[in-house]
Parts: structure tokens; sequence; C-alpha cells
């Protein structure tokens, strides 16, 4: 197996991008929306829900119960 070792900027290079992918979210939804319902009557639960989840940070939803 070859071995690459990277110096100077290079070095950098791949340890910016790197860090940026780390940074990247593991789960991101956009305008989520929700009803239940007939078609004459609809109740809408969620209405365009934006979201990121980061790894190791906590997340939580709170919404008002009916």
């Amino acid at each position: 197996m070859n071995q690459v070792e990277l110096s100077g900027a290079a070095n950098t290079q791949v340890s910016d991008e790197y860090n940026q992918y780390l940074d990247q979210p593991k789960l991101e939804v956009h305008n989520l929306c929700k009803s239940y319902g007939t078609k004459n009557k609809q109740l809408t639960i969620l209405q365009n829900i934006n979201l990121q989840i980061h790894k190791g940070k906590m997340n939580k939803l709170i919404m008002r119960s009916y």
C-alpha cells in the first residue's frame, strides 16, 4: 500500500474540506407539510417546517396538542 504525505498548503486544503464535510447536517428537511382529514375538511399539523440536524447535537420539536 502506498502512503502519501501531505504538507503545507495541500494539507491545509484537505483539512479544511474535511472540516466542511463534518459541519454538514446529517439530516435536512425543507418545507415539510402534513395534513389530516378528508377532501372537504383538512387539519394542517405541520406547515413549511425547515430543519437541520447535526451530528452530536440535541434537537427537539415542540408542538401544541389539540
